[in-house]
């Protein structure tokens, strides 16, 4: 899979939308196909999204046949699927790993 296969559903104004999109600004992807969905229009209850979350909330991430909900999902799967390309997301020290996944979390 390659830049050509991804697709970010997004919204602005939305925090785990940005969190996404600098992740993939990191990782060397910040220039694949973006998808604004518009909140006001209830776009993201649309059929396009709703195929791809039944939830109807962005940010969504597509790599391939392979589609990521939610943004410490996306930028978990970026770090995993390519760990060689761009910066680091997560340190390799357990200690910082931690406190890094901690703080990850408190923001859910």
């Amino acid at each position: 899979m390659g830049k050509e296969d991804m697709q970010l559903f997004w919204g602005s104004g939305s925090g785990p939308c940005w969190r996404a999109m600098i992740a993939l600004e990191e990782k060397g992807f910040g220039d694949i196909e973006k998808t604004h969905i518009n909140f006001s229009e209830k776009g993201h209850k649309g059929p396009d999204v709703m195929a791809l979350n039944p939830r109807g909330q962005i940010p969504t991430f597509k790599d391939g046949d392979i589609v990521v909900n939610e943004s410490m999902a996306i930028c978990l799967y970026l770090e995993q699927a390519y760990p060689n390309n761009g910066n680091k997301l997560l340190p390799t020290e357990t200690k910082d790993y931690a406190k890094v996944l901690q703080m990850a979390i408190e923001e859910l």
